[in-house]
């Protein structure tokens, strides 16, 4: 089996117009949900160094990153953590976060994460503007307190987002 690639946002559901108020007249389609991952080999890597994760793109709006560590670190290493985020900003999409022992990372997301997520609203996307007009570079950046990960450590990153235009718009402007 082969890959497809489809550029551009999709919309889906079976509604494409509103032509009535009754259910089934209303446009019920929505925009794709869609998830990239990446696993990270911890062993050998340098604290406060960032790592490219993915390239979001221009106007996805995010629903949530997940940080797994899916072997636990080992080594030297007695304190680690992680944060994803850009060049720019290191902690954009996920704050500094335990990443030492096996298992799901749960972090709480600050107002400012919430905000980078969906972006700001605009007249254009009542709904935000998402991650904003041009594809973004996500990073994660992993910071050991005391050693490295010398021996063993895997990290998984999963970042699921909505696919919508540049200007983070879902739906088109007019029918």
């Amino acid at each position: 089996m082969g890959f497809a690639t489809h550029l551009g946002p999709w919309l889906l559901g079976t509604v494409k117009d509103t032509t009535g108020t009754a259910a089934g007249t209303v446009r019920n389609t929505g925009p794709t949900v869609v998830a990239q991952t990446v696993k990270l080999n911890m062993v050998g890597a340098t604290s406060a160094t960032a790592i490219a994760v993915c390239t979001l793109p221009a106007g996805a709006h995010i629903l949530s990153v997940v940080v797994d560590t899916l072997t636990t670190l080992s080594g030297t290493v007695t304190a680690a953590v992680l944060t994803v985020g850009t060049a720019t900003t290191a902690n954009l999409f996920f704050p500094s976060t335990t990443i030492l022992t096996a298992g799901r990372q749960a972090p709480t997301l600050t107002t400012t994460q919430v905000t980078a997520y969906a972006g700001a609203a605009s007249t254009a996307s009542p709904n935000g503007v998402g991650i904003g007009s041009t594809d973004v570079n996500v990073v994660a950046t992993p910071t050991f307190t005391t050693g490295s990960p010398s021996t063993a450590g895997i990290i998984q990153i999963t970042i699921s987002y909505l696919v919508a235009n540049s200007d983070g718009s879902m739906f088109p402007a007019s029918v």
